[in-house]
């Protein structure tokens, strides 16, 4: 184990580049993700207005004009793994093959990866916020700007560029407190100065979004009032539905890592406050902090699809600063030695379960259109070809035994899919999804009947289709 030691920290370079590739190679062929599907089907990118204007200028450049272009996922991926190279530049990272391959192992992140329109702005956002963090500069006044600038155009491709920044905040700072303690606090006082001006920004990007739309003639209202305004009920609420979120997230080999590392850091911590270190021994508590820091401040937001695996780039802080603390400060070469391994194995882990996700997620798509093409199938069957309205009521229950098992496997993933057969959820999405895959299907708002003229024509475990003269109901058990 030391000999690989050894070797990550002498062939840095081409250990970075090879788990970047490990990463993006599984993902190549992933079916377009959630609300790609609807874009692809009508060309509208849609991102400006949900704050994302690199996004949309992105993509704007590319197309030539005011549509989508067909799609550069692979392109996107290629992007990803050129930006991340970047923060070899950091010399922290730089030092410690480790830390940056910890850097990109966050479970969550996962979904940000999948968006074929939407990841180009979020890995932008999550390198930009850790190039802001970490850059350094012997002129205060300099160090300020560039890092602000770097910081508010993270947030420009990506609201939860702020996450990122903040994590990002709290391991420079640890490094830097390691290596010079007074060298640190000169960079906390800069760093902390651009993290009060980027939340309140966010905050001012979603009132001109607001401002926008009421200028286009739209009734933005509501975007604001849920946007801008503070309800501590709801915000509760939130903070449990992101407790939730984490605590179905996680397999038992994760579970048992993230205990381990917090054990030997407990250990780390506990050796310091004997030696009388007070500042190294409450760190302990700083991994508790990042949990806090991935979710806020989305709790404050009064928007429940905000709850998502998208948004907590801030988790990656949670293992990364056990890491960190425990490998940095630790006078014990055994707790070093324990830890590099440990992270080691989470490395590995990681980059399994990558290629896990991207043919489970493979197949649950295929399944969605094999469902609806089935569906299409009986319905025109019986109609003989005419086929007035179908609507589709409930949420489509997975049944294949290979999604189920890794399902078990990696609970992460009910969080992660999402059928696009509900059109009680999303009526656009599942209209796009059957348009780019060829099925021919009226697809209309599910109301609720019963209409005694209704005539069951089909029934299986996953779903009953029901007729009314020509139109059709799909009821998901």
């Amino acid at each position: 184990m030391n000999a690989l030691i050894s070797f990550l920290k002498k062939e840095k370079l081409a250990i970075a580049v090879l788990f970047l590739i490990a990463i993006i190679i599984p993902l190549m062929n992933l079916r377009p993700y959630w609300d790609d599907n609807p874009r692809f089907s009508t060309g509208y990118i849609g991102l400006l207005i949900q704050g994302r204007p690199l996004n949309e200028f992105f993509y704007r450049f590319i197309s030539g004009g005011p549509g989508l272009s067909p799609d550069v996922y692979q392109m996107n991926l290629i992007l990803f793994m050129l930006m991340a190279i970047t923060l070899l530049r950091i010399k922290y990272l730089r030092d410690n093959t480790i830390l940056f391959m910890l850097i990109f192992c966050n479970p969550f992140f996962i979904e940000n990866l999948s968006y074929h329109v939407d990841v180009i702005g979020m890995v932008a956002a999550y390198v930009l916020a850790i190039h802001a963090a970490f850059y350094e500069n012997e002129k205060t006044k300099k160090m300020f700007f560039i890092s602000l600038l770097l910081a508010l155009t993270s947030v420009l491709g990506y609201q939860s560029g702020f996450n990122a920044f903040f994590f990002s905040f709290i391991i420079a700072t640890i490094l830097d407190y390691h290596r010079d303690g007074r060298f640190c606090f000169k960079n906390i006082k800069v760093r902390f100065a651009v993290l009060c001006i980027i939340l309140p920004f966010c905050k001012f990007i979603t009132f001109l979004l607001g401002l926008l739309l009421s200028l286009i003639g739209k009734d933005a209202n509501a975007y604001i009032e849920t946007r801008l305004s503070i309800d501590i009920s709801v915000a509760v609420n939130n903070a449990l539905d992101f407790l939730t979120l984490f605590s179905g997230s996680f397999n038992y080999l994760q579970v048992s890592i993230f205990i381990i590392s917090m054990t030997l850091l407990a250990i780390s911590s506990v050796n310091a406050f004997l030696r009388r270190n007070i500042s190294v021994s409450v760190m302990f508590f700083v991994p508790i902090t990042c949990i806090f820091v991935s979710i806020f401040p989305y709790v404050l937001i009064s928007a429940s699809n905000i709850v998502s695996s998208r948004v907590l780039f801030g988790f990656t802080g949670f293992y990364l600063s056990m890491y960190v603390i425990t490998y940095y400060f630790s006078r014990s070469q055994t707790l070093k030695l324990l830890i590099s391994i440990l992270m080691i194995f989470y490395i590995f882990s990681y980059v399994s379960f990558v290629s896990v996700y991207a043919n489970a997620y493979n197949k649950f798509y295929d399944s969605d259109v094999s469902t609806l093409k089935n569906i299409q199938s009986l319905i025109q069957y019986d109609s003989k070809g005419d086929v007035g309205d179908v609507m589709l009521c409930g949420d489509n229950k997975v049944t294949n035994g290979y999604i189920l098992n890794a399902y078990t496997e990696y609970p992460i993933l009910k969080n992660v899919f999402r059928s696009f057969l509900s059109s009680e959820y999303w009526l656009n999405g599942v209209r796009s999804f059957s348009n780019i895959n060829d099925i021919d299907l009226n697809i209309v708002e599910c109301k609720k009947s019963n209409n005694p003229q209704e005539k069951k024509i089909f029934s299986n475990n996953r779903y009953d289709i029901l007729r009314d003269d020509r139109n059709y109901l799909v009821n998901f058990k």
